[in-house]
């Protein structure tokens, strides 16, 4: 990410706003519950915030904690929470989040996890599955601790699951095609393709899952639809080829020719060839990492629903407007920066971002 002429003092303000706001939604939406969503209870108690603080910080640092003294006080905290706010899925999920960690962390150690962990996640994540029906988050958790003890079959059962569920995100159709890629040698290029359709719908300019399913393609040997593909790849690559000495352009250029050929064993290698010069694209690290999240991806930070509105007079708004460089500031923006978000050139690339509050 690049910045210019960022204030400190901006950076704070958001920090602050974003902590102490209790009207703002901290949670990530694509691994959060779901939009229908369950009641959530508000944590008020100043104990029980400061235990909510704690916990979410110890189990976010948990790679510093060797002894993993940490990781086990926070889940004791999330244990704590969840069985005095039963309705708030956050701290449930958060729970099955911690006892996954334990459990690997006893497997990497190569210490058998304990009977009575594993038995407490499989409690806990079904309960959060009874909480979330919507939500793919409780089924892809479960699928990873299964994924961990080694029963593949039921990993990839309950990812399908989660492909099924209405708020299913691009890294759930993707997280399946990985795990039949890698699982089964003869998985179907038919399935995949429909897999990487679905997540495509919903991220059209994801870079990662427009080169895979090119190679889907390539192995089905669809010509029109390879064709029209490859051309919306050439769009996604454009920014970053003319910056760099990449070797995109020919591989594209000697994809007709093989073409017209019918050669689709060069046309295959070529379009392998494609990802392969994409992985040093910090453009195609980003997008790529979207559709692999980390298990720290699925801690939920926003335990506030339900009856939050009491606390409204509270809230501080911000918005954020694009403006061109050339802005004169009328003494109402605190700072302006520019930032090119995933470092390819087309998002807010000549822009900037004018940081107003809205107080009173």
């Amino acid at each position: 990410m690049r910045f210019s002429c960022v204030s400190l003092f901006v950076l704070s303000l958001i920090l602050t706003i974003s902590l102490g706001c209790t009207g703002c939604n901290t949670d990530k939406p694509s691994k959060g519950g779901s939009k229908g969503g369950t009641k959530q209870e508000a944590i008020t108690n100043e104990d029980d915030v400061l235990l909510l603080s704690r916990s979410l910080a110890l189990l976010e640092n948990r790679g510093s904690d060797k002894e993993g003294k940490g990781l086990k006080e926070s889940i004791d905290g999330f244990r704590k929470l969840s069985k005095v706010y039963s309705n708030d899925a956050a701290a449930i999920q958060n729970l099955c989040v911690g006892l996954l960690f334990q459990m690997q962390e006893a497997r990497q150690q190569s210490v058998n996890a304990n009977v009575s962990v594993e038995k407490e996640f499989e409690d806990t994540v079904k309960q959060l599955q009874t909480l979330e029906p919507q939500a793919p988050a409780p089924w892809i958790l479960e699928a990873r601790y299964h994924h961990d003890k080694g029963d593949l079959a039921k990993c990839e059962t309950l990812l399908r699951t989660a492909t099924q569920k209405p708020d299913a995100s691009p890294d759930t159709f993707f997280q399946l095609v990985e795990h039949l890629q890698s699982s089964d040698r003869s998985a179907k290029a038919d399935e995949v393709r429909k897999l990487l359709e679905s997540a495509i719908k919903l991220s059209p300019s994801n870079i990662a899952l427009s080169v895979f399913y090119l190679n889907v393609l390539a192995v089905q040997e669809d010509e029109a639809t390879f064709t029209e593909q490859l051309k919306k790849c050439s769009e996604h690559f454009a920014p970053f080829i003319s910056r760099t000495g990449s070797k995109l352009p020919d591989l594209i250029k000697n994809i007709p020719v093989a073409l017209e050929k019918k050669n689709w064993k060069v046309v295959r290698n070529l379009a392998n060839g494609i990802r392969n010069s994409l992985l040093a694209e910090i453009a195609y690290q980003n997008d790529l990492h979207l559709l692999r999240p980390h298990s720290l991806e699925y801690v939920r930070l926003q335990f506030v629903g339900g009856n939050a509105a009491k606390s409204s007079s509270s809230k501080v708004g911000i918005r954020f407007e694009p403006s061109q460089l050339s802005v004169t500031n009328s003494g109402k923006a605190l700072a302006v920066a520019t930032e090119d978000m995933d470092l390819d050139g087309r998002f807010f690339r000549n822009r900037a971002l004018m940081c107003t509050p809205l107080l009173g």
